[in-house]
């Protein structure tokens, strides 16, 4: 249970880490269209450090590296922090149980919901309320610690007792970069993306995998792939629904799905994914619970919004860059409006002063087909 937690938090993080870093590429482009002399009206998603070190607004290589490094905090702290909370929970529904003891699927199902509520919440309103930013990034002031143990920044020699954390290392950007993931983590849109996840994630591992191996029952998942909200455990209607092995047997099968879980796939080699295969990578073998992660419609929904977000915010940059260069042309905010209202990000241009909350009710209603 603690390898599904970390594969959906590693998942979402992931997918807002490339996508902030996307949005601050994307308007490096714009603003490299709008100042340019050139006759060139293409925007170009790429990143061009080595083509044009001078214009390195949302391609700075050396910040956008060290922030995607900050994923180590969940890879080698947060991981154990969740597991000590699912361990806690695990003890206090599965306790009284014995190995021996004969257990029905039914009953598996609601010892997982019990389990499941105690980590999120039992309530909608206390899993919007949930904090998982702890085990996603490090404490204030422990960022240096990320960026040294994993190698980004030149370990002190010989290390200080107790270590010294060169904050400067910590650019203002990286900050920026930290400070809106951190808000984003702490969304309420967050927890309920979170939700569908382990939703789909747990379905495929007790609604497929522990009743076709234990108990030889068919799996039967609706349409979307996903399982019913925790409030409304689905129970399977088979005619053997009453049956019961052991609960070792059952244990077993968790054990060979963790494997699973931790072992191997990535997304580009996930069906229908998004992600690009990179070249002469042989392919890996597929995860299943990656793949159902990947299904999950609101994940990309959110993605969206966090790529669309802000663009506001970050065209203060933008004109204060624009104080820098010289053109022959009219000034940078000019050009830079035209360009960005052509964009498919100018509806959450105009949502972000309302906040995230309202950008992503509207990405949701358009992916329920409310909006066009």
């Amino acid at each position: 249970m603690t390898l599904v937690y970390t594969l959906s938090l590693l998942t979402i993080f992931t997918r807002i880490q490339l996508n902030l870093l996307g949005r601050r590429n994307y308007l490096s482009s714009v603003i490299s269209l709008a100042t340019s002399t050139t006759d060139s009206s293409r925007i170009h998603l790429e990143n061009r450090d080595d083509d044009n070190p001078d214009h390195d607004y949302g391609n700075d290589f050396e910040t956008n590296r060290k922030y995607l490094t900050f994923s180590w905090w969940l890879l080698h702290r947060g991981w154990d922090g969740i597991l000590q909370k699912v361990e806690a929970a695990v003890k206090d529904c599965l306790g009284p149980l014995k190995p021996n003891e004969s257990i029905t699927f039914e009953r598996v199902s609601e010892l997982i919901i019990g389990i499941r509520k105690k980590v999120e919440g039992a309530t909608d309103e206390e899993r919007k309320t949930q904090k998982w930013l702890t085990y996603l990034l490090p404490p204030p002031g422990e960022e240096e610690l990320v960026l040294r143990e994993s190698g980004v920044s030149l370990e002190q020699d010989p290390p200080a007792s107790p270590p010294i954390y060169n904050t400067s290392d910590i650019s203002p950007t990286l900050r920026r970069f930290l400070d809106e993931t951190a808000d984003l983590v702490d969304s309420p849109s967050f927890s309920h993306v979170l939700t569908l996840l382990l939703d789909s994630a747990f379905s495929l591992l007790v609604d497929e995998r522990v009743a076709s191996e234990a108990y030889r029952i068919s799996p039967q998942t609706d349409p979307s792939g996903l399982s019913l909200p925790l409030e409304e455990p689905r129970v399977q209607e088979v005619l053997d629904v009453e049956s019961s092995v052991k609960l070792a047997n059952v244990l077993a099968i968790f054990t060979r799905q963790a494997r699973e879980i931790g072992t191997g796939g990535s997304l580009a080699d996930t069906p229908d994914s998004d992600f690009p295969k990179i070249p002469g990578l042989p392919p890996s073998p597929a995860n299943d619970y990656l793949a159902a992660l990947e299904r999950v419609p609101a994940l990309k929904a959110f993605a969206a919004v966090v790529y669309s977000s802000n663009f506001d915010y970050e065209a203060v940059d933008a004109e204060e860059m624009a104080e820098t260069i010289e053109t022959s042309e009219t000034s940078l905010p000019a050009k830079l409006d035209p360009l960005v209202m052509d964009s498919q990000a100018t509806k959450a241009q105009e949502d972000a002063a309302s906040g995230l909350e309202d950008a992503w009710r509207q990405a949701l209603a358009k992916e329920d087909g409310r909006m066009t």
